[in-house]
């Protein structure tokens, strides 16, 4: 849908703050809500906000303009889609319209892209589902989301009766509390927590939402059942009840972070001493590729110094198996936007080889043909901070040579349009590879058009053929030990 900026009634844009306070609210604690290490490894290009916090918010700025056409009757009906998620200080338009029934239908989107459509009418057909069990236990929420083994897991239901600050509530939210009720509010703000920490738990992704609002007087705080789950499609139905509504949900089930293969897992794929003139320095070697090249290089003999941008626990892990097969591993912190003399941050004097593996998100949303922004930014990333990075290692190594391992993408022949941009930068990439293994003395650039391989960065839920990182990277190791033309 094209969002016709005419329209647009109001903006919205939500920072870490205000995630954080509605995870404290709600209960709703799920990484990808609050930790951008978290949203990175679940695909996501930052951290994604509450879908029933968007909804909240959407509500909340409609009811306060006081021209309000809305009557809440019986049976009053809320259909959300959530096509798209919404992202952390992300600028959003707001748009609003009546439908001739005197029926609301919202939209929160950047572009033409939509993120969240809201419709609000006076249904005529509800979505109807059976009674709760009035003995329905209380569930204590858990510390950490659920990631249930959907093969064997029960289907749970409960209900949700912890008190909430209804007060810091309608602080943030004055009007739409005041149009449903605190309570109501509440209990829509709870849907998020079962869907995010119960079930589908840890990799749940919100999509679909059906609420009539009727009065029920024998519920009791927030009851929920999980209806069915359909593992083929990663799909997932769950019914709720509270004393003003009743609701039916969707969600799909986001598959496991990638877990790629342990050191000693490496060891039969290559021979003990074919890396042992390698002394690497692998900037992003915490995880995907650069987690994968660490290992494979210590599996044959060479020793890996593995750089992470903040998250150091996830380096240590890999540094960690790296030990335990009986190799040797360096880590530290590395920023290649911090330009600048290396000697004071790393101590590379031995380094003889670098894989360059810094990289912005690459699957991002569009909202054209090109982004000159996304450009900007992975030339900066490829090109720019790649340039100074280079000049900064040469000056920090005393190695007589240095060999210097540049990843591109098949995407250069294959021309794939949503990642145009991405694509553009890795060719002028190229381009400044092979002028600097032309004139700087001592270097050997190897650059490789990498196929796509199953990463963090790929890890989507309709995923395409693709190869094992191992498979994929394990020849151009091999070519960065032996003789180069």
């Amino acid at each position: 849908m094209q969002l016709d900026n005419e329209n647009v009634v109001s903006t919205l844009c939500f920072s870490q703050e205000d995630q954080e306070w509605f995870a404290r609210f709600s209960g709703d604690k799920n990484p990808i809500h609050l930790e951008q290490s978290a949203a990175l490894c679940a695909a996501f290009e930052a951290v994604v906000v509450h879908g029933m916090h968007v909804v909240i918010s959407m509500l909340d700025n409609h009811f306060a303009s006081r021209t309000s056409k809305l009557k809440l009757n019986e049976h009053s009906r809320l259909r959300v889609v959530f096509s798209k998620p919404t992202f952390n200080n992300e600028e959003l338009q707001l748009i609003q319209g009546y439908s001739s029934d005197g029926g609301l239908t919202m939209t929160v989107g950047s572009g033409d892209t939509v993120m969240t459509r809201l419709r609000f009418m006076s249904a005529q057909t509800t979505k109807s589902i059976a009674p709760f069990d009035k003995k329905l236990e209380p569930v204590d929420l858990p510390n950490q989301p659920d990631d249930p083994d959907f093969t064997k897991a029960d289907h749970p239901e409960g209900r949700l009766d912890q008190k909430l600050p209804l007060a810091e509530l309608e602080a943030r939210f004055p009007h739409v509390c005041e149009y449903f009720g605190a309570q109501t509010v509440a209990d829509l703000a709870r849907i998020s927590t079962v869907v995010g920490m119960i079930w589908p738990g840890l990799r749940s992704l919100f999509v679909d939402l059906d609420i009539t609002f009727a009065p029920n007087s024998s519920a009791n705080g927030l009851s929920f059942r999980v209806v069915d789950t359909n593992l083929r499609h990663s799909i997932t139905h769950m019914e709720f009840a509270s004393r003003t509504f009743t609701a039916v949900a969707m969600a799909l089930i986001r598959p496991h972070t990638v877990k790629h293969p342990g050191t000693r897992e490496f060891i039969s794929l290559v021979n003990h001493d074919e890396f042992a003139n390698q002394v690497a320095l692998i900037v992003g070697g915490s995880r995907g590729v650069g987690e994968v090249t660490a290992k494979l290089l210590t599996a044959g003999g060479g020793t890996p110094i593995i750089t992470y941008h903040s998250n150091a626990e996830r380096a240590e892990l890999v540094a960690a198996d790296i030990r335990n097969a009986g190799g040797k591993c360096r880590v530290a912190r590395l920023d290649v936007t911090e330009h600048g003399s290396l000697s004071d941050r790393l101590d590379i004097s031995d380094v003889n080889t670098l894989y360059y593996y810094a990289s912005p998100p690459i699957f991002r949303r569009r909202t054209g043909i090109y982004d000159p922004k996304f450009f900007a930014n992975f030339c900066a990333a490829y090109v720019n901070d790649f340039f100074e990075f280079i000049t900064s290692v040469r000056q920090a190594t005393q190695a007589q040579s240095l060999r210097i391992f540049y990843p591109s993408t098949v995407a250069l022949d294959e021309q794939v349009p949503q990642i145009v941009e991405y694509a553009m930068a890795k060719a002028a990439g190229e381009t400044l590879c092979t002028q600097l293994d032309q004139k700087l003395p001592g270097i050997k650039f190897v650059i490789a058009r990498l196929s796509r391989m199953r990463t963090d960065q790929t890890n989507t839920i309709v995923r395409p053929d693709e190869s094992t990182v191992e498979d994929a990277i394990l020849p151009w190791l091999r070519r960065m030990s032996g003789p180069l033309d």
